[in-house]
């Protein structure tokens, strides 16, 4: 991709500490991403694998909590 993996991971701490409220992730960095207090998973596409949706949306509402899936289906 076009992000160096230093870039990325840089991007993931500022995530995880609270110093940038939202990433963008395709499903491969999608898939390296945990953090837990994820409230909100948003799909700008829906995956043509189901497998591949339950892991997107598995990002948000771990550990009992409650979390929030939206997909734009068009």
């Amino acid at each position: 991709g076009a992000v160096t993996q230093k870039k990325r991971m840089k991007i993931l701490e500022d995530f995880k500490g609270g110093r940038i409220p939202v990433v963008v992730a395709t499903d491969v960095a999608g898939r390296g991403i945990h953090v837990d207090g994820v409230t909100h998973v948003v799909n700008y596409e829906l995956p043509y694998e189901p497998e591949d949706y339950v892991h997107r949306i598995g990002r948000t509402g771990r550990a009992g909590e409650e979390g929030v899936s939206i997909s734009f289906a068009c």
